[in-house]
């Protein structure tokens, strides 16, 4: 999901609504699992809503096998703004309570473990948001003049229960879904799945049935209601050669669909890109994938139909990149929200490099600055804001961050091959189930054969980033750098990084070299054969890090410098061409003709003695440096 929304001026009223989505979910953890324990197997939902209004009305029928012990009360969560009009288990009126969104039904008899419930529940309202993020919303798409008015559902992260009575655990997906949507003309309803029938109802309305058979968590549920236009058809997978449904909602006018019809085709080439990319085909494509513009700030990935306001490239790709990050294999819970929004948005990001290339460095350079604004924050969610939707939504934490980490970890990996195929496998394995950010770091493991556990500690678990201190000074062909690791919050520390450099030279040509710097400062020489004009720190964008850089060119010429006996066997002595006698600092750094350093020396003496026996015989750069004047010669090593 990308969602924005405009400036809470009252933080009274947010830090309400927050205090009682956490007094409301923190509930769940010992109801599902003790109180009342249970499997959904599948969501049967019939409501009848319009855009007209937010007044809905229908009923909730879940299928589910009682887990852990018998079953004597059934819990569910339902917005109190909702009236219950009755509660049905096993065919069997009940009695309940319904207050702090939860219902409380007490079942007619025991339901001993393993065995099959069916609960009904009948409701009707003014619906209205619980959420600061989610719920439910009327709005115009569109222009004021060609625009129309759409009712529609946002059920991420915690505002399911706004609409629908649902059991909010995100490892608890119903392995089926029916939804029927009574609405009346000439609106029409868009929900997840395929479209089973459409039914002709008394009193000029129709009831749209919408059926899926592929595992969904409860917050992927959603439908729309408005006068929709529709542009549908199939397209073949390029991997599979199987024929996909693509279908669109949309209420553009005739000028503005040329447009927009471009975008929406452009779904199809990412598809096929992220299926050949992951390796993985489109997960759902027995069904099919689409959009529905919706009024709303962003975009919501439900299940096999996309909500979004608009067909922004970055946008259709971050959302469609939830097919198999948050759909196909969904965090574990809202700590690992970075399963479903750190992968969409690298994703989304790999789909602008590959089809708007010159787009796609600004797009990495943005991103670099919105992850790094905040110096204290880490990746992961906190236990104390796992109840925070703007938490686990910050932009620059959860997406940005998450995405540049995927960066920073690809570089490290060393080999896109075995970055991908980590991907495949995770995907593979966890296919229509639940997994964490350890079970991600597992596979990454076994393919590898080496820990990550320092690496996820410092740079996903940890806060803030590396700050990295680099300076340094070329003289002609002599370059000398030194630099260390900083990290931006006193309570992070960062393993040694090895840090990439290009090196241009004067001929033209360049190079590029990793020097490894750590929290401690270290200096680094290299000897080039062609004078060095510049240098560029990370010069792809690798690092999730701040740069702190200072570098120099010496255009002062280098003197000629005379070393006895030359060529030599063991020691030399180094011959300064002044007849200073000062015991000034002299330093001296050997080259091999690689440009290898192979020694270096800091000493006092004015006639500075080198041994070098266990050297290897062959010619070899010498470059000494005396205050401000820098020498370099030739020896041999017989």
């Amino acid at each position: 999901m990308i969602h924005h929304r405009g400036t809470w001026v009252l933080i009274t009223v947010l830090w309400g609504i927050q205090s009682f989505v956490f007094a409301q979910q923190e509930k769940a953890s010992e109801y599902y699992n003790d109180s009342s324990c249970y499997d959904v197997k599948c969501y049967d939902l019939r409501i009848s809503a319009s855009p007209d209004s937010l007044y809905i009305k229908g009923s909730t029928s879940i299928v589910a096998t009682v887990e852990k012990k018998t079953l004597t009360r059934f819990y569910i969560q339902l917005n109190d703004a909702l009236t219950v009009d009755s509660v049905i288990i096993n065919e069997h009126p009940c009695t309940f309570e319904h207050s702090g969104n939860w219902i409380k039904a007490i079942t007619p008899q025991k339901i001993e473990v393993g065995k099959m419930l069916q609960a009904t529940i009948h409701y009707h309202g003014n619906a209205v948001s619980s959420n600061v993020i989610g719920g439910l919303g009327i709005g115009t798409t569109g222009n004021s003049e060609n625009g129309c008015k759409v009712f529609y559902t946002l059920s991420e992260p915690y505002a399911a229960l706004d609409f629908f009575a649902c059991k909010q655990w995100v490892t608890d997906k119903a392995d089926s879904l029916k939804i029927y949507i009574t609405t009346p003309k000439p609106y029409m309803a868009v929900a997840n799945g395929l479209l089973r029938s459409v039914d002709e109802k008394p009193n000029n309305r129709r009831t749209f049935y919408w059926e899926s058979h592929y595992p969904i968590a409860y917050y992927l549920i959603g439908f729309a209601v408005g006068e929709f236009k529709s542009y549908n058809y199939r397209f073949l997978s390029t991997k599979s050669g199987d024929s996909i449904r693509f279908e669109n909602y949309h209420c553009f006018s005739d000028a503005e669909w040329p447009e927009y019809k471009n975008s929406i085709d452009k779904t199809v080439e990412i598809i096929n890109y992220y299926e050949s990319l992951i390796g993985v085909l489109y997960p759902f494509g027995r069904e099919k994938y689409g959009h529905v513009v919706v009024p709303i700030g962003g975009g919501m990935e439900n299940q096999t139909i996309t909500f979004l306001q608009n067909f922004d490239f970055t946008l259709v790709a971050h959302e469609l990149a939830h097919s198999w990050f948050g759909n196909y294999v969904t965090c574990s819970d809202w700590q690992n929200i970075w399963i479903n929004e750190g992968f969409a948005t690298y994703l989304s990001y790999l789909a602008l490099e590959k089809f708007y290339p010159a787009e796609a460095p600004d797009w990495l350079n943005s991103c670099l600055e919105l992850a790094t604004r905040d110096s204290l924050a880490s990746i992961y969610i906190p236990a104390d804001k796992v109840f925070d939707p703007l938490r686990i939504f910050s932009y620059y934490n959860t997406y940005m961050k998450g995405a540049y980490f995927l960066h920073t970890l690809r570089y490290f990996t060393e080999s896109d091959e075995i970055f991908f195929q980590v991907w495949q496998n995770f995907l593979q394995k966890y296919a229509y189930k639940n997994a964490g950010v350890e079970d991600f770091k597992r596979e990454l493991e076994a393919k590898t054969g080496r820990s990550w556990s320092a690496f996820f500690n410092e740079w996903f678990y940890g806060k803030g980033y590396p700050v990295i201190h680099l300076s340094g000074n070329a003289k002609n062909n002599f370059l000398q750098l030194q630099g260390m690791v900083k990290a931006s919050s006193s309570d992070n520390r960062y393993s040694p990084i090895p840090v990439p450099v290009r090196i241009q030279w004067q001929n033209g040509g360049d190079t590029l070299i990793r020097i490894v710097l750590s929290d401690t400062t270290s200096r680094h020489s290299f000897f080039f054969s062609s004078p060095v004009t510049a240098i560029t720190v990370d010069p792809q964008h690798q690092l999730l890090a701040k740069f702190k850089i200072s570098f120099a060119i010496d255009t002062t010429p280098l003197q000629s410098i005379r070393t006895f006996p030359n060529p030599f066997n063991d020691c030399f002595q180094v011959i300064f061409p002044t007849t200073d006698t000062s015991a000034v600092e002299r330093k001296l750094w050997i080259y091999n003709m690689a440009g290898q350093q192979v020694y270096s020396l800091q000493t006092h003496q004015r006639l500075p003695q080198v041994c070098l026996a266990k050297l290897i015989s062959g010619t070899y750069l010498l470059v000494a440096q005396k205050q401000e004047q820098w020498y370099v010669g030739r020896i041999m090593k017989r």
